[in-house]
Parts: structure tokens; sequence; C-alpha cells
């Protein structure tokens, strides 16, 4: 991933593009300037896309409980359930990762040209989060996203976060959680069109082209950009219901 200057980034469009106030804003600064970035896997900028989008859902009544697929070490769990502590939000927290490093690779769909340095343990995962003192330690699944039991995944969901970085666990996270994202519920996607991890965006672009054309959801394209992309669920109107206009998958394609 290419080096990004946070302390030159404007993140006014960010704001804009995600209903984010000047309050809010004031928020996220205030955890990330205090929160270590222990796990070096993000940027702040990235953090704060995130956590943009999970204020959007707080903001906006979104039903559903807050689910991140591929958390490592915790350095995004943290941030959310900071959010989560100061907005006095008593959404569940699900965290689904294997704990024991990335899924054997699949070379047709991603590149095999990089460590892997995403192993973390349960243990060591659940006293990170007892040291950063958050509110509530989220609800920790362990496994293949796919070898997951389809009921530890929560009925309705307003946010998910996926970081897997590989085609397969990205396509399953779309699986397991699209169904179940609310109206209006955003997906935040890390390492969107990232060179290193071109399954992600290929993961991406599959999942939308194989949605049944009888499916009443789509996909807005709120953000787009540092490696990252929001997307929320929409329903299409009746005069969008159509073979060509029902999934645009040129919106993953061309921006």
């Amino acid at each position: 991933m290419s080096n990004i200057d946070d302390s030159v980034i404007n993140v006014s469009d960010i704001m804009t593009s995600l209903n984010v106030t000047q309050d809010d804003l004031n928020n996220i600064k205030s955890i990330l300037d205090n929160i270590p970035d222990f796990s070096n896997n993000m940027y702040n900028i990235q953090y704060f896309i995130v956590l943009s989008s999970l204020i959007n859902i707080l903001t906006n009544d979104i039903n559903g409980s807050i689910v991140e697929l591929g958390c490592n070490c915790g350095g995004t769990t943290i941030r959310i359930s900071k959010i989560l502590d100061l907005y006095n939000c008593k959404k569940s927290f699900h965290v689904y990762d294997t704990f024991t490093g990335l899924p054997q690779i699949d070379l047709n769909k991603d590149i095999n040209q990089y460590e892997d340095n995403m192993i973390c343990s349960v243990s060591k995962f659940s006293h990170i989060m007892e040291q950063i003192n958050i509110g509530r330690m989220p609800i920790i699944h362990q496994g293949l996203f796919s070898e997951i039991n389809e009921d530890e995944y929560p009925n309705q969901i307003s946010l998910a976060f996926f970081d897997s970085r590989l085609y397969n666990s990205i396509f399953d996270s779309f699986k397991f959680i699209w169904d179940k994202l609310s109206y209006k519920g955003i997906i935040v996607i890390n390492l969107y069109d990232c060179d290193k991890f071109p399954g992600v965006k290929k993961a991406c672009i599959d999942y939308f082209q194989i949605i049944n054309t009888s499916n009443i959801y789509t996909y807005n394209i709120l953000y787009s950009n540092y490696k990252q992309i929001v997307i929320q669920k929409e329903i299409i109107s009746n005069n969008d219901i159509d073979t060509n206009s029902l999934i645009n998958t040129n919106k993953f394609v061309d921006i």
C-alpha cells in the first residue's frame, strides 16, 4: 500500500459524502489522536472513513448490529468501540477472524507477494481490548467466514466493515452480510482498488454481477478514495427494474 500523508489530507469531501458534522469530526479526531496505531495496518484517514460511516448510520438511526469481518489485532475494533461508547450506542458489535492468519490464497484471484502479518490469537485480541479499556467487549467469532455458522451473523446489520484482503474472504463476506444489511445500511470495504490485493475489487464486481434480477435492492457508492469504498444499500425504484440498470457493475469498475 502506498504511503498516505494524514497530515495534509482535507476531510471535507468525506464529511459531505457521509453527512458528518463538525462535532462528529472533533469526536473522531479525539479518538484518532489518543489511540496508538499498534496494528500498523491502516492510516488515520482510512479509520476516519470507517468511523464517519458508523456515525452516519447512528445519525440516521439505521437498525441492526455492527459487524467487522477481518479484525486482526483490533485496531479498527477499538476505534469503532470508542465511537459506540461516546455516542452511547447499545448496538451489538460482532467481530470475525480466523485469528490464525490469512486463509489459503487462490493464485488465480490474488497475488502471493506479501507476508502474512495477520496472525493474532483470540487471547491476544481480548487482552488488547481490555488494555484499551473499551466500554463493552465485542462478540468474537473465530473461523473462516464461510465456515462460521450462519446463525452467528446477526439477523439485521446496519454497518459492516470488510477488511480481509483476499477474493474468497470478501466474496464470502458479501454472501453472509448483504441480505441481512438494512435498507440504507452501509458496507465499508478496505483495500479496494489496491494493486497488492486485486482480489478485493474483483470480489466486489463479481458479487454484484450475480445478484438475481428479481432482487429489489441495489447499492449506491457514497465515497471512494484512499483504497476504500463505502456503499449504501438502496431500494430499486420501479422505473429502474430492467436487466441493464438493475445492477450497474461499472460503478465498481470505473471509479
